[in-house]
Protein backbone atom coordinates (compact mmCIF):
# COMPACT_ATOMS: atom_id res chain seq x y z
CA UNK A 1 0.00 0.00 0.00
CA UNK A 2 1.08 3.55 -0.49
CA UNK A 3 1.54 6.29 2.08
CA UNK A 4 -1.49 8.19 3.22
CA UNK A 5 -0.15 11.32 1.61
CA UNK A 6 -0.34 9.81 -1.88
CA UNK A 7 -2.46 11.93 -4.17
CA UNK A 8 -4.97 9.78 -6.03
CA UNK A 9 -6.79 12.50 -7.87
CA UNK A 10 -5.73 15.56 -9.75
CA UNK A 11 -5.88 18.78 -7.74
CA UNK A 12 -9.27 20.39 -7.84
CA UNK A 13 -9.67 23.94 -6.62
CA UNK A 14 -13.41 24.18 -7.21
CA UNK A 15 -15.83 23.37 -4.37
CA UNK A 16 -17.81 20.15 -4.56
CA UNK A 17 -21.05 20.44 -6.50
CA UNK A 18 -24.23 19.38 -4.77
CA UNK A 19 -27.28 17.61 -5.99
CA UNK A 20 -30.59 19.20 -5.13
CA UNK A 21 -33.25 16.77 -3.90
CA UNK A 22 -36.97 17.22 -4.20
CA UNK A 23 -37.91 14.38 -1.85
CA UNK A 24 -40.26 14.78 1.06
CA UNK A 25 -39.15 16.70 4.13
CA UNK A 26 -39.95 14.06 6.75
CA UNK A 27 -38.91 10.39 7.03
CA UNK A 28 -41.45 7.63 6.57
CA UNK A 29 -42.30 5.26 9.35
CA UNK A 30 -41.68 2.17 7.26
CA UNK A 31 -38.43 1.08 5.68
CA UNK A 32 -37.99 2.60 2.27
CA UNK A 33 -34.81 2.41 0.17
CA UNK A 34 -35.71 5.79 -1.26
CA UNK A 35 -34.62 7.21 2.07
CA UNK A 36 -31.19 7.42 0.45
CA UNK A 37 -32.57 10.20 -1.69
CA UNK A 38 -34.41 11.97 1.11
CA UNK A 39 -33.81 15.68 1.47
CA UNK A 40 -33.91 15.42 5.26
CA UNK A 41 -30.17 14.80 5.11
CA UNK A 42 -29.45 17.92 3.09
CA UNK A 43 -28.51 20.70 5.47
CA UNK A 44 -27.35 23.91 3.86
CA UNK A 45 -24.43 25.39 5.80
CA UNK A 46 -24.67 28.93 7.17
CA UNK A 47 -23.74 31.70 4.81
CA UNK A 48 -20.42 32.26 6.52
CA UNK A 49 -19.51 28.54 6.31
CA UNK A 50 -17.41 27.29 3.43
CA UNK A 51 -19.41 24.79 1.32
CA UNK A 52 -16.69 22.16 1.68
CA UNK A 53 -16.68 22.20 5.49
CA UNK A 54 -17.40 18.69 6.78
CA UNK A 55 -19.68 18.77 9.83
CA UNK A 56 -19.69 15.68 12.01
CA UNK A 57 -23.09 14.04 12.05
CA UNK A 58 -23.97 12.31 15.30
CA UNK A 59 -27.79 12.30 15.66
CA UNK A 60 -30.51 10.45 13.76
CA UNK A 61 -31.75 13.81 12.47
CA UNK A 62 -28.48 14.52 10.68
CA UNK A 63 -26.92 11.10 10.06
CA UNK A 64 -28.32 8.71 7.47
CA UNK A 65 -26.97 5.56 9.13
CA UNK A 66 -28.08 6.58 12.63
CA UNK A 67 -31.56 7.23 11.25
CA UNK A 68 -31.76 3.88 9.43
CA UNK A 69 -30.81 2.10 12.67
CA UNK A 70 -34.00 3.51 14.29
CA UNK A 71 -36.34 2.23 11.56
CA UNK A 72 -38.25 -1.00 12.00
CA UNK A 73 -37.01 -3.55 9.47
CA UNK A 74 -39.20 -6.29 7.94
CA UNK A 75 -37.60 -9.58 8.94
CA UNK A 76 -40.07 -12.24 7.77
CA UNK A 77 -39.65 -13.72 4.30
CA UNK A 78 -43.08 -12.45 3.29
CA UNK A 79 -42.29 -8.88 4.35
CA UNK A 80 -38.92 -8.93 2.60
CA UNK A 81 -40.51 -10.28 -0.56
CA UNK A 82 -43.16 -7.53 -0.49
CA UNK A 83 -40.48 -4.88 -0.05
CA UNK A 84 -38.44 -6.35 -2.89
CA UNK A 85 -41.45 -6.47 -5.23
CA UNK A 86 -42.36 -2.92 -4.32
CA UNK A 87 -38.92 -1.31 -4.51
CA UNK A 88 -36.81 -3.88 -6.39
CA UNK A 89 -33.89 -3.61 -3.96
CA UNK A 90 -34.60 -5.07 -0.52
CA UNK A 91 -30.93 -5.29 0.39
CA UNK A 92 -30.97 -1.61 1.32
CA UNK A 93 -33.48 -2.32 4.08
CA UNK A 94 -30.98 -4.06 6.33
CA UNK A 95 -30.02 -2.18 9.52
CA UNK A 96 -26.77 -0.24 9.40
CA UNK A 97 -24.71 0.52 12.49
CA UNK A 98 -23.82 4.10 13.30
CA UNK A 99 -20.27 4.82 12.07
CA UNK A 100 -17.69 6.25 14.41
CA UNK A 101 -16.49 9.03 12.08
CA UNK A 102 -18.27 9.09 8.77
CA UNK A 103 -17.01 12.46 7.51
CA UNK A 104 -20.24 13.04 5.65
CA UNK A 105 -20.99 16.38 4.13
CA UNK A 106 -24.18 17.56 2.40
CA UNK A 107 -22.51 16.83 -0.95
CA UNK A 108 -22.34 13.11 -0.05
CA UNK A 109 -26.04 12.55 0.49
CA UNK A 110 -26.74 11.00 -2.90
CA UNK A 111 -23.65 8.78 -3.06
CA UNK A 112 -24.82 5.63 -1.19
CA UNK A 113 -27.79 5.28 -3.53
CA UNK A 114 -25.63 5.93 -6.58
CA UNK A 115 -22.98 3.41 -5.52
CA UNK A 116 -25.55 0.72 -4.72
CA UNK A 117 -27.63 1.08 -7.88
CA UNK A 118 -25.66 2.82 -10.63
CA UNK A 119 -21.93 2.33 -10.08
CA UNK A 120 -21.85 -1.24 -11.42
CA UNK A 121 -23.32 -0.51 -14.88
CA UNK A 122 -21.30 2.72 -15.13
CA UNK A 123 -18.03 0.89 -14.45
CA UNK A 124 -18.74 -2.07 -16.73
CA UNK A 125 -20.21 -4.77 -14.47
CA UNK A 126 -22.64 -6.54 -16.79
CA UNK A 127 -25.67 -8.27 -15.28
CA UNK A 128 -24.71 -7.86 -11.59
CA UNK A 129 -27.00 -5.02 -10.59
CA UNK A 130 -27.04 -5.81 -6.84
CA UNK A 131 -23.39 -6.63 -6.18
CA UNK A 132 -22.32 -3.15 -5.05
CA UNK A 133 -25.40 -2.65 -2.92
CA UNK A 134 -24.55 -5.90 -1.13
CA UNK A 135 -20.93 -4.80 -0.75
CA UNK A 136 -21.95 -1.44 0.68
CA UNK A 137 -24.64 -2.62 3.08
CA UNK A 138 -23.52 -6.07 4.23
CA UNK A 139 -19.81 -5.28 4.61
CA UNK A 140 -19.64 -1.49 4.60
CA UNK A 141 -22.03 -1.10 7.51
CA UNK A 142 -19.47 -2.71 9.86
CA UNK A 143 -16.30 -1.62 8.06
CA UNK A 144 -15.57 2.13 7.95
CA UNK A 145 -12.60 1.59 5.61
CA UNK A 146 -14.85 0.03 2.98
CA UNK A 147 -17.51 2.72 3.46
CA UNK A 148 -14.99 5.44 2.72
CA UNK A 149 -13.64 3.51 -0.28
CA UNK A 150 -17.17 3.12 -1.65
CA UNK A 151 -17.88 6.83 -1.27
CA UNK A 152 -14.52 7.73 -2.82
CA UNK A 153 -15.19 5.86 -6.05
CA UNK A 154 -18.84 6.97 -6.02
CA UNK A 155 -17.70 10.60 -5.74
CA UNK A 156 -15.38 10.20 -8.68
CA UNK A 157 -17.82 8.32 -10.93
CA UNK A 158 -20.81 10.47 -10.05
CA UNK A 159 -18.75 13.51 -10.98
CA UNK A 160 -17.69 11.85 -14.22
CA UNK A 161 -21.30 11.06 -15.14
CA UNK A 162 -22.69 14.49 -14.28
CA UNK A 163 -19.76 16.65 -15.31
CA UNK A 164 -19.46 18.05 -11.78
CA UNK A 165 -16.42 18.27 -9.55
CA UNK A 166 -16.39 15.58 -6.85
CA UNK A 167 -12.70 14.70 -6.86
CA UNK A 168 -12.00 16.72 -3.68
CA UNK A 169 -14.56 14.63 -1.80
CA UNK A 170 -12.97 11.41 -3.06
CA UNK A 171 -9.59 12.68 -1.88
CA UNK A 172 -11.00 13.38 1.58
CA UNK A 173 -12.39 9.85 1.95
CA UNK A 174 -9.15 8.25 0.77
CA UNK A 175 -7.05 10.38 3.12
CA UNK A 176 -9.18 9.18 6.04
CA UNK A 177 -9.22 5.46 5.20
CA UNK A 178 -5.57 4.84 4.25
CA UNK A 179 -3.99 4.93 7.75
CA UNK A 180 -6.55 2.49 9.15
CA UNK A 181 -6.24 0.22 6.11
CA UNK A 182 -2.45 0.14 6.46
CA UNK A 183 -2.78 -0.67 10.16
CA UNK A 184 -5.07 -3.70 9.69
CA UNK A 185 -2.97 -5.05 6.83
CA UNK A 186 0.24 -4.86 8.86
CA UNK A 187 -1.45 -6.56 11.79
CA UNK A 188 -3.05 -9.24 9.59
CA UNK A 189 -6.47 -8.46 11.08
CA UNK A 190 -8.17 -7.52 7.81
CA UNK A 191 -11.43 -9.06 6.61
CA UNK A 192 -13.31 -9.38 3.31
CA UNK A 193 -14.42 -5.76 3.54
CA UNK A 194 -10.80 -4.61 3.51
CA UNK A 195 -10.18 -6.79 0.44
CA UNK A 196 -13.01 -5.02 -1.34
CA UNK A 197 -11.65 -1.63 -0.25
CA UNK A 198 -8.21 -2.39 -1.69
CA UNK A 199 -9.74 -3.33 -5.04
CA UNK A 200 -11.78 -0.12 -5.10
CA UNK A 201 -8.59 1.86 -4.47
CA UNK A 202 -6.90 -0.11 -7.24
CA UNK A 203 -9.69 0.67 -9.70
CA UNK A 204 -9.74 4.34 -8.70
CA UNK A 205 -5.98 4.58 -9.26
CA UNK A 206 -6.51 3.18 -12.76
CA UNK A 207 -9.34 5.60 -13.48
CA UNK A 208 -7.04 8.49 -12.54
CA UNK A 209 -4.03 7.13 -14.51
CA UNK A 210 -1.95 6.27 -11.42
CA UNK A 211 -0.65 2.98 -12.81
CA UNK A 212 2.18 2.56 -10.30
CA UNK A 213 -0.25 3.11 -7.45
CA UNK A 214 -2.65 0.66 -9.09
CA UNK A 215 0.14 -1.91 -9.34
CA UNK A 216 1.05 -1.55 -5.65
CA UNK A 217 -2.58 -2.00 -4.61
CA UNK A 218 -2.86 -5.03 -6.89
CA UNK A 219 0.21 -6.65 -5.37
CA UNK A 220 -1.19 -6.02 -1.89
CA UNK A 221 -4.55 -7.48 -2.92
CA UNK A 222 -2.88 -10.70 -4.12
CA UNK A 223 -1.02 -11.08 -0.81
CA UNK A 224 -4.26 -10.51 1.08
CA UNK A 225 -6.07 -13.14 -1.02
CA UNK A 226 -3.32 -15.64 -0.24
CA UNK A 227 -3.37 -14.75 3.46
CA UNK A 228 -7.11 -15.38 3.62
CA UNK A 229 -6.71 -18.70 1.80
CA UNK A 230 -8.73 -17.63 -1.23
CA UNK A 231 -5.88 -17.95 -3.77
CA UNK A 232 -4.14 -21.32 -3.93
CA UNK A 233 -1.30 -22.67 -6.04
CA UNK A 234 -1.78 -25.77 -8.16
CA UNK A 235 0.74 -28.42 -9.19
CA UNK A 236 1.37 -26.77 -12.59
CA UNK A 237 2.59 -23.51 -10.96
CA UNK A 238 -0.66 -21.75 -11.77
CA UNK A 239 -3.15 -20.42 -9.29
CA UNK A 240 -6.90 -20.77 -8.90
CA UNK A 241 -9.53 -19.46 -6.54
CA UNK A 242 -10.29 -21.71 -3.60
CA UNK A 243 -13.73 -23.25 -3.34
CA UNK A 244 -14.33 -21.45 -0.05
CA UNK A 245 -14.00 -17.98 -1.62
CA UNK A 246 -17.23 -15.98 -0.98
CA UNK A 247 -19.15 -14.83 -4.08
CA UNK A 248 -18.27 -11.17 -3.47
CA UNK A 249 -14.55 -11.97 -3.27
CA UNK A 250 -14.85 -14.01 -6.48
CA UNK A 251 -16.33 -10.95 -8.16
CA UNK A 252 -13.48 -8.77 -6.87
CA UNK A 253 -10.93 -11.26 -8.20
CA UNK A 254 -12.73 -11.33 -11.55
CA UNK A 255 -12.55 -7.54 -11.89
CA UNK A 256 -8.88 -7.56 -10.83
CA UNK A 257 -8.14 -10.07 -13.59
CA UNK A 258 -9.86 -7.83 -16.14
CA UNK A 259 -7.99 -4.73 -15.00
CA UNK A 260 -4.67 -6.61 -14.88
CA UNK A 261 -5.14 -7.58 -18.53
CA UNK A 262 -6.06 -4.07 -19.66
CA UNK A 263 -2.92 -2.56 -18.16
CA UNK A 264 -0.73 -5.56 -18.98
CA UNK A 265 -0.93 -4.84 -22.72
CA UNK A 266 1.63 -2.10 -22.14
CA UNK A 267 4.33 -4.60 -21.23
CA UNK A 268 6.44 -5.00 -18.05
CA UNK A 269 8.12 -1.63 -18.54
CA UNK A 270 4.74 0.05 -18.39
CA UNK A 271 2.89 -2.15 -15.90
CA UNK A 272 3.94 -5.28 -14.03
CA UNK A 273 1.26 -7.96 -13.80
CA UNK A 274 -0.17 -8.29 -10.28
CA UNK A 275 -2.01 -11.60 -10.41
CA UNK A 276 0.02 -14.79 -10.96
CA UNK A 277 -0.78 -17.06 -13.89
CA UNK A 278 -4.34 -18.23 -13.24
CA UNK A 279 -6.61 -21.14 -14.07
CA UNK A 280 -10.38 -21.23 -13.97
CA UNK A 281 -12.09 -22.92 -11.08
CA UNK A 282 -15.62 -23.64 -12.28
CA UNK A 283 -17.33 -23.88 -8.90
CA UNK A 284 -16.44 -20.48 -7.33
CA UNK A 285 -17.47 -18.43 -10.36
CA UNK A 286 -20.65 -20.45 -10.81
CA UNK A 287 -21.58 -19.60 -7.23
CA UNK A 288 -20.77 -15.95 -7.90
CA UNK A 289 -23.07 -15.83 -10.94
CA UNK A 290 -25.84 -17.73 -9.17
CA UNK A 291 -25.62 -15.26 -6.30
CA UNK A 292 -25.48 -11.99 -8.25
CA UNK A 293 -26.71 -12.48 -11.82
CA UNK A 294 -30.02 -10.74 -12.51
CA UNK A 295 -32.87 -13.20 -12.92
CA UNK A 296 -34.04 -11.50 -16.12
CA UNK A 297 -30.56 -11.81 -17.70
CA UNK A 298 -29.82 -15.49 -17.21
CA UNK A 299 -28.77 -15.76 -20.86
CA UNK A 300 -25.61 -13.88 -19.83
CA UNK A 301 -24.41 -16.78 -17.68
CA UNK A 302 -22.74 -18.69 -20.51
CA UNK A 303 -21.43 -15.47 -22.05
CA UNK A 304 -19.88 -14.33 -18.77
CA UNK A 305 -18.32 -17.77 -18.32
CA UNK A 306 -16.71 -17.57 -21.76
CA UNK A 307 -15.58 -13.99 -21.14
CA UNK A 308 -13.80 -15.25 -18.03
CA UNK A 309 -12.11 -18.00 -20.06
CA UNK A 310 -11.06 -15.36 -22.59
CA UNK A 311 -9.57 -13.19 -19.85
CA UNK A 312 -7.71 -16.18 -18.42
CA UNK A 313 -6.27 -16.95 -21.87
CA UNK A 314 -5.27 -13.31 -22.29
CA UNK A 315 -3.68 -13.27 -18.83
CA UNK A 316 -1.76 -16.43 -19.64
CA UNK A 317 -0.61 -14.89 -22.93
CA UNK A 318 0.58 -11.68 -21.28
CA UNK A 319 2.52 -13.65 -18.65
CA UNK A 320 4.10 -15.72 -21.42
CA UNK A 321 5.11 -12.62 -23.36
CA UNK A 322 6.69 -11.11 -20.24
CA UNK A 323 8.55 -14.34 -19.48
CA UNK A 324 9.90 -14.54 -23.03
CA UNK A 325 11.04 -10.93 -22.88
CA UNK A 326 12.80 -11.65 -19.58
CA UNK A 327 14.45 -14.86 -20.82
CA UNK A 328 15.89 -13.09 -23.86
CA UNK A 329 17.96 -10.96 -21.49
CA UNK A 330 19.48 -13.98 -19.72
CA UNK A 331 22.76 -15.74 -20.31
CA UNK A 332 21.05 -19.09 -20.99
CA UNK A 333 19.30 -17.58 -23.99
CA UNK A 334 22.55 -16.25 -25.45
CA UNK A 335 24.12 -19.67 -25.22
CA UNK A 336 21.48 -21.34 -27.42
CA UNK A 337 18.98 -18.80 -28.83
CA UNK A 338 17.75 -21.17 -31.56
CA UNK A 339 16.68 -23.83 -29.07
CA UNK A 340 15.08 -21.25 -26.81
CA UNK A 341 13.09 -19.67 -29.67
CA UNK A 342 11.87 -23.10 -30.68
CA UNK A 343 10.65 -23.64 -27.10
CA UNK A 344 8.89 -20.27 -27.18
CA UNK A 345 7.10 -21.19 -30.41
CA UNK A 346 5.92 -24.49 -28.97
CA UNK A 347 4.45 -22.68 -25.99
CA UNK A 348 2.81 -20.22 -28.37
CA UNK A 349 1.24 -22.97 -30.47
CA UNK A 350 -0.15 -24.63 -27.32
CA UNK A 351 -1.80 -21.35 -26.36
CA UNK A 352 -3.18 -20.82 -29.88
CA UNK A 353 -4.67 -24.31 -29.73
CA UNK A 354 -6.61 -23.38 -26.57
CA UNK A 355 -7.79 -20.12 -28.17
CA UNK A 356 -9.07 -22.06 -31.19
CA UNK A 357 -10.94 -24.45 -28.91
CA UNK A 358 -12.79 -21.55 -27.38
CA UNK A 359 -13.54 -20.16 -30.84
CA UNK A 360 -15.06 -23.46 -31.92
CA UNK A 361 -17.10 -23.61 -28.72
CA UNK A 362 -18.60 -20.12 -29.01
CA UNK A 363 -19.15 -20.49 -32.78
CA UNK A 364 -21.21 -23.63 -32.33
CA UNK A 365 -23.27 -21.95 -29.62
CA UNK A 366 -23.77 -18.39 -30.89
CA UNK A 367 -22.75 -17.97 -34.56
CA UNK A 368 -25.52 -18.03 -37.18
CA UNK A 369 -25.35 -17.97 -40.97
CA UNK A 370 -28.70 -16.22 -41.36
CA UNK A 371 -30.76 -13.85 -39.25
CA UNK A 372 -34.07 -12.00 -39.67
CA UNK A 373 -32.29 -8.87 -38.42
CA UNK A 374 -30.05 -6.89 -40.74
CA UNK A 375 -26.58 -5.90 -39.49
CA UNK A 376 -23.82 -3.71 -40.91
CA UNK A 377 -21.12 -5.36 -43.03
CA UNK A 378 -17.36 -4.99 -43.09
CA UNK A 379 -16.45 -4.18 -46.72
CA UNK A 380 -17.79 -6.90 -49.01
CA UNK A 381 -17.51 -9.69 -46.45
CA UNK A 382 -20.61 -11.54 -45.30
CA UNK A 383 -22.53 -10.08 -42.35
CA UNK A 384 -21.69 -11.50 -38.95
CA UNK A 385 -24.79 -12.94 -37.26
CA UNK A 386 -25.21 -14.19 -33.70
CA UNK A 387 -28.26 -15.24 -31.72
CA UNK A 388 -27.49 -12.75 -28.90
CA UNK A 389 -26.19 -9.22 -29.31
CA UNK A 390 -24.11 -9.58 -26.11
CA UNK A 391 -22.24 -12.52 -27.65
CA UNK A 392 -20.49 -10.29 -30.22
CA UNK A 393 -17.95 -9.44 -27.51
CA UNK A 394 -16.92 -13.10 -27.35
CA UNK A 395 -15.95 -13.21 -31.02
CA UNK A 396 -14.27 -9.81 -30.95
CA UNK A 397 -12.08 -10.55 -27.94
CA UNK A 398 -11.32 -14.12 -29.03
CA UNK A 399 -10.03 -12.79 -32.38
CA UNK A 400 -8.00 -10.15 -30.57
CA UNK A 401 -6.38 -12.78 -28.32
CA UNK A 402 -5.64 -14.99 -31.33
CA UNK A 403 -3.94 -12.15 -33.23
CA UNK A 404 -1.88 -11.27 -30.18
CA UNK A 405 -0.82 -14.90 -29.70
CA UNK A 406 0.36 -15.26 -33.30
CA UNK A 407 3.11 -12.71 -32.60
CA UNK A 408 4.72 -15.34 -30.37
CA UNK A 409 5.18 -17.42 -33.52
CA UNK A 410 5.91 -14.68 -36.04
CA UNK A 411 6.82 -11.18 -34.82
CA UNK A 412 6.44 -9.65 -38.27
CA UNK A 413 3.47 -7.30 -38.54
CA UNK A 414 0.85 -7.73 -41.26
CA UNK A 415 0.19 -11.00 -43.03
CA UNK A 416 2.08 -14.02 -41.74
CA UNK A 417 3.12 -17.08 -43.68
CA UNK A 418 3.69 -18.98 -40.45
CA UNK A 419 0.25 -17.99 -39.10
CA UNK A 420 -1.95 -17.41 -42.17
CA UNK A 421 -5.11 -17.34 -40.02
CA UNK A 422 -3.98 -14.07 -38.46
CA UNK A 423 -5.56 -12.07 -41.29
CA UNK A 424 -8.73 -14.19 -41.15
CA UNK A 425 -9.03 -13.45 -37.43
CA UNK A 426 -8.61 -9.71 -38.10
CA UNK A 427 -11.34 -9.78 -40.75
CA UNK A 428 -13.70 -11.69 -38.44
CA UNK A 429 -12.97 -9.16 -35.70
CA UNK A 430 -13.92 -6.26 -37.97
CA UNK A 431 -17.05 -8.10 -39.16
CA UNK A 432 -18.19 -8.57 -35.55
CA UNK A 433 -17.44 -4.93 -34.65
CA UNK A 434 -19.40 -3.73 -37.69
CA UNK A 435 -22.37 -5.93 -36.75
CA UNK A 436 -22.22 -4.83 -33.13
CA UNK A 437 -22.32 -1.25 -34.44
CA UNK A 438 -23.08 0.81 -31.33
CA UNK A 439 -20.70 1.54 -28.46
CA UNK A 440 -17.57 1.44 -30.59
CA UNK A 441 -15.37 3.20 -28.03
CA UNK A 442 -14.67 0.00 -26.01
CA UNK A 443 -13.60 -1.65 -29.27
CA UNK A 444 -10.54 0.58 -29.67
CA UNK A 445 -8.03 -2.03 -28.44
CA UNK A 446 -9.42 -4.93 -30.55
CA UNK A 447 -9.42 -2.72 -33.65
CA UNK A 448 -5.80 -1.78 -32.96
CA UNK A 449 -4.88 -5.48 -33.02
CA UNK A 450 -6.77 -5.88 -36.29
CA UNK A 451 -4.73 -2.96 -37.61
CA UNK A 452 -1.50 -4.75 -36.68
CA UNK A 453 -2.64 -7.70 -38.81
CA UNK A 454 -3.41 -5.37 -41.76
CA UNK A 455 -0.15 -3.38 -41.69
CA UNK A 456 1.46 -3.39 -45.13
CA UNK A 457 -1.66 -4.94 -46.59
CA UNK A 458 -5.39 -4.46 -46.78
CA UNK A 459 -8.34 -6.84 -46.51
CA UNK A 460 -9.18 -6.27 -50.18
CA UNK A 461 -5.62 -6.91 -51.26
CA UNK A 462 -4.91 -3.30 -52.28
CA UNK A 463 -1.44 -1.81 -52.08
CA UNK A 464 -0.82 0.55 -49.15
CA UNK A 465 -0.52 3.66 -51.34
CA UNK A 466 -3.85 2.85 -53.01
CA UNK A 467 -5.37 2.50 -49.56
CA UNK A 468 -4.10 5.95 -48.65
CA UNK A 469 -5.67 7.39 -51.80
CA UNK A 470 -8.92 5.66 -50.98
CA UNK A 471 -8.97 7.08 -47.44
CA UNK A 472 -8.25 10.62 -48.65
CA UNK A 473 -10.90 10.65 -51.40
Amino acid sequence: MTNSSTSYLRPNTTPASRFQSSASSSPKATADPRILQSSMFIHSPPRHQHPDDRPRYSTPATNLFAHIATISIPWTDEEREREYNKYGFSILLQPITTPDNYMESPSDEHLPGYFAMKYGPDSGTMGFSTVYGIMYVQLGRVNPVLRHACLAVASFWAGRKTGRAFSNRAEAHITFLLPELQRVIKSGEFDDGHLCAVYLLMSLAWDTNRFRVMQKHGEGLVRMLRHRGYLRERSNNRYALADNAPPLIVHIWRLTLRDDNMCGFGGPGYYKMCLPAMEMGEEPYERCMSHFLDTHRTHLKTIKRELLRKDLLTHRLLHLQNQISEYRQRLEYRRDPVQMEDTFRQMGWALIHDIKLQRDRISSQYARSLSPNSVAQFLEYAPFYTNFWDSYNLFIYNSQTYINATFLIDEKLGRSEKCPERTTAAIDLCRAVAARRKQLKPMAIPLCFAGLAFIGDYPRGLQPFLLALRLHC
